[in-house]
């Protein structure tokens, strides 16, 4: 009994996140930015236009002029633009700072490391591999910085599916 009633609960709260019940193509407002995934070929991303019984019109971003129209049996998947989540971004581009941050010191303190002879009098003698730890420790956490400001700033933008039929 317990076990049903976990699934029948679990059911209820999987199923609206699973984009049952979402929008609808002919819901969309004209304008709204959608990205078009064809059955052949690259997604799109562009300006929605209006739909007919068969097609779908759009205005791509490469050539906003130009109306696209593309029948519905060609159409893969339609999905909205819900806007830019800027926290999400800022992760995101963080994470990604911080890695190629740590990579790029890490090549950056192995191209300059120097063997030292110690005949001064302060001597810093350290190791190849101290080294490269020593840069990643320095340049990873300052392109965690930079990513997350540009992350910020750009957001990661949230695509919601939309039904076709």
């Amino acid at each position: 009994m317990r076990t049903s009633i976990f699934v029948v609960s679990l059911l209820l709260v999987v199923a609206p996140l699973s984009g049952a019940g979402g929008q609808h193509i002919g819901s969309l407002q004209q304008g709204a930015r959608i990205r078009v995934d064809p059955v052949r070929g690259k997604a799109t991303t562009g300006l929605f236009s209006g739909t007919d019984s068969d097609s779908l019109r759009f205005r791509s971003s490469k050539s906003p002029a130009r109306l696209t129209s593309l029948g519905l049996g060609d159409v893969q998947s339609v999905q909205v633009s819900g806007g830019r989540n800027r926290p999400l971004g800022a992760l995101v581009n963080g994470l990604m700072g911080l890695g190629i941050g740590a990579a790029a010191g890490a090549v950056a303190g192995a191209a300059f490391h120097k063997e030292s002879d110690c005949s001064s009098f302060i001597c810093f003698n350290t190791s190849r591999s101290q080294d490269i730890t020593f840069a990643a420790l320095v340049f990873g956490p300052l392109g965690a910085v930079a990513g997350s400001m540009y992350g910020a700033v750009r957001g990661r933008e949230r695509w919601e599916p939309v039904a076709l039929r």
